[in-house]
Formats: C-alpha cells, sequence, structure tokens
C-alpha cells in the first residue's frame, strides 16, 4: 500500500477493515463475491449498494469499506496488466490514483475513504494507466470525423486530470511524449479531453490570466461545450460536497471568488470537449 503513496492512516485503516472482514466467514465470503463480480463486470451492477449494505454490518463508513475494496482489487487485477505487458511502473502509478481520491474524501467530507467509487472500473480492467502528469483512457473518437485526422471508430485517448500538483505546460507534454511512446509511436496519437478546465465560458471568464489552467485550456482544439451540473466546482475548486448549500461556498482563493461571482452573475456551467493531436514532439492540430 506504501508503494502507491497511501498515508500511513490509510493504511492501517485498510489493514483494520481487511482484519474484521476475514474475521467473520460470511462477511469475508460476501466480501469475495462482489470482488469477483466486479472484476468481470466492471460498472455493470450497482456495487456502491452492495458495499454500502456490507459496511454497515460491520460498522465502518462505506467510503472506508470503497477504500479497502480498491485496495484489494487493485492487487489482484496486477496480472490483467502484466498481460496487456503494461510495466510495472505505470502499473503503480496509475492505482496511487486511489491515494488522490483518498485525500479529497478526507478534505471533502473528513472521511478517510474513496466516495467516487464508480470511476474505478476504468482502472480495474487496465484499461486507463497514468502517464506522468495525466491519466488515459483507450477508447475510439465518437464524433463522425476530426478535421483530416481521424474518422469515428478510430483510436483516441481520452484524457483524465488527477488531482496530484501543479499541471505545468512541462508536465502536460512531458505525458503527452510518454502517450506517443506507449501508443506505439506512429505518425500521430490523439487524445480528447471533456473537462471542466477547458469549458469556454470559465477560461474567458473566470481562470487567472497567465495560470496553468488557461494554459491547459489553449493546448486544445475545442468540439463543443455541452451543459452540465457544478458538481467538478464544488468538488475541485471549493472541495465540498456537490450538494452543498450556497451558504457553504468559500471566497477564500482568487478563483473562488471568480467562480463565486460568475455563478451569482446566474451564468452557465458546463465542460468543454477538446482534442489534441501529438505527433511526439508537438501539438499539429493548432
Amino acid at each position: 500500500m506504501k508503494k502507491i503513496s497511501l498515508t500511513d492512516k490509510a493504511c492501517e485503516l485498510v489493514c483494520e477493515i481487511y482484519e474484521k472482514i476475514k474475521a467473520d466467514a460470511e462477511v469475508e465470503k460476501h466480501f469475495e463475491a462482489i470482488i469477483a463480480e466486479y472484476l468481470e463486470k466492471g460498472k455493470e451492477c450497482d456495487f456502491e449498494k452492495q458495499l454500502l449494505a456490507l459496511s454497515e454490518k460491520i460498522g465502518y463508513h462505506h467510503f472506508s469499506l470503497h477504500l479497502a475494496f480498491l485496495v484489494v482489487c487493485a492487487i489482484r487485477v496486477k496480472p490483467v496488466y502484466d498481460k496487456k505487458g503494461i510495466s510495472d511502473e505505470i502499473y503503480i502509478d496509475t492505482m496511487t490514483d486511489i491515494s488522490y481520491k483518498v485525500a479529497e474524501c478526507e478534505k471533502i467530507y473528513g472521511v478517510t475513504g474513496v466516495d467516487v467509487f464508480a470511476w474505478y472500473h476504468v482502472l480495474m480492467n487496465a484499461n486507463t494507466v497514468k502517464l506522468g502528469r495525466l491519466e488515459y483512457s483507450e477508447s475510439e473518437l465518437i464524433y463522425d470525423s476530426y478535421k483530416d485526422f481521424a474518422k469515428k471508430g478510430d483510436r483516441v485517448y481520452n484524457i483524465h486530470i488527477p488531482s496530484c500538483g501543479p499541471l505545468t505546460r512541462e508536465l502536460v507534454m512531458d505525458s503527452l511524449k510518454r502517450l506517443y511512446d506507449y501508443a506505439g509511436g506512429g505518425k500521430y496519437v490523439i487524445a480528447h479531453c471533456g473537462s471542466w478546465l477547458i469549458y469556454p465560458p470559465y477560461y474567458r471568464e473566470v481562470f487567472i490570466e497567465g495560470s496553468n489552467m488557461c494554459m491547459f485550456y489553449e493546448l486544445f482544439d475545442m468540439i463543443d461545450e455541452p451543459a452540465q451540473g457544478k458538481t467538478a466546482i464544488y468538488r475541485w475548486v471549493y472541495s465540498i460536497p456537490g450538494d452543498a448549500p450556497d451558504s457553504r461556498i468559500p471566497a477564500e482563493t482568487r478563483l473562488q471568488r471568480n467562480f463565486k461571482r460568475y455563478f451569482e452573475e446566474g451564468k452557465p456551467s458546463g465542460i468543454g470537449r477538446g482534442i489534441i493531436v501529438f505527433d511526439g514532439e508537438k501539438i499539429i492540430n493548432k
């Protein structure tokens, strides 16, 4: 567990929960059955509901049980990564995402655990890898075409942005170079992102000029900007639950104040969708 940067507190909690589970044969059988089904079916079943019931039975917060469950799954899915030829270094870096989510959960809810359980099926099937600063899931182009670079169904990599430190241009470009190599090189690799970080209205009216956020947005060729709720802003800007009342919204940083003003003016929330085409050295679609 230390290899994926879990704190001592989190490691001790995972061990404590696992020992509690093993102490009851019926509970252990149920726990193992959920793991087996989860690793086979991923997001197709309502595993959170099953884990909630189990957490109540053993007397731990369900977010904490999520953490213990995911650590066990991370260990057991290692052969899947091996079979795909994914290095130990990339496997460890990828599973370190669990520690980022624990830090978020502690900050938002005051609970050592993982609240965004639904996200993890993409890690447990070895379809998502962390390459430097960013994470990527192999996918297909969902649009009819993208300029002269790709048509619908062609391979693309969806970008995920973990909360693990600064998002500088140097780190992003380094990550894209790693992706290019990981994907096998060739003429270019296509990366797609859907995130609040590249939502055009936020770029124009909220983000601080010259910031890493502005830099990240400017790397993409924007495709569209669908509406979406404020949950992402509440989580990553305010560090409060998505259903928190407006009275809990902080205004301590310049970015928080900018978002608060923006929403008080009745302006929309959403995400941007954009594409980067990278040839191993530079972005070639802008």
